[in-house]
């Protein structure tokens, strides 16, 4: 029995509970792709938010967890070029809307220690887009919401395997690749 718990596999990634990013959705008109962000900072300028979208006005909604290390008054932050609006804990905390690329801070709020159920959206109303999302606190400054803070629920397989795929494609630039009769 010893030996057999000595060359156990490890944990499977699968059996995690949550997994780091954000599940995002981004739509133009019925067309949708899902796929994991690590975080929530982009500057679309007038591209698409996804290659396999057009760069048309588009919304997406990202969906996780926020984990919440300290019991202290809180503030979400943006900037933005666009219209978003942040759900922590089904309370809206941050909502807003800039012609062009600008700050806007929601209300101070006590989230309390824990991981708590967030939800972004984002609009895209104008020829540009940005959104990159920020924090304060009593505690420390203005600081980018971090990623290793932010975490999703086990996802179906298929966008798991999808976005391994994506991650590894990004990783290995296509001439980098050889041929088999290399």
């Amino acid at each position: 029995l010893l030996m057999s718990a000595l060359f156990a596999a490890p944990p499977d990634e699968d059996d995690e509970e949550f997994r780091p990013g954000l599940v995002a959705e981004y739509r133009v008109g019925e067309r949708a792709v899902t796929r994991i962000d690590p975080d929530v900072a982009f500057a679309w300028d007038e591209a698409a938010p996804d290659s396999r979208l057009s760069a048309e006005r588009f919304e997406a909604t990202w969906r996780g967890f926020l984990l919440v290390r300290q019991e202290a008054k809180h503030r979400l932050h943006a900037f933005v070029q666009g219209e978003v609006t942040v759900e922590l804990d089904g309370r809206r905390v941050l909502h807003g809307s800039a012609k062009h690329p600008q700050w806007i801070s929601g209300d101070e709020f006590v989230p309390g220690f824990a991981e708590r159920p967030l939800v972004v959206t984002f609009r895209k109303t104008e020829p540009a887009a940005q959104l990159k999302l920020f924090w304060s606190s009593d505690v420390f400054s203005l600081e980018p919401l971090p990623p290793e803070l932010l975490f999703h629920e086990q996802t179906p397989a298929e966008l798991t395997l999808i976005e391994r795929g994506r991650q590894q494609f990004a990783e290995h630039p296509i001439g980098g690749f050889r041929s088999r009769d290399d």
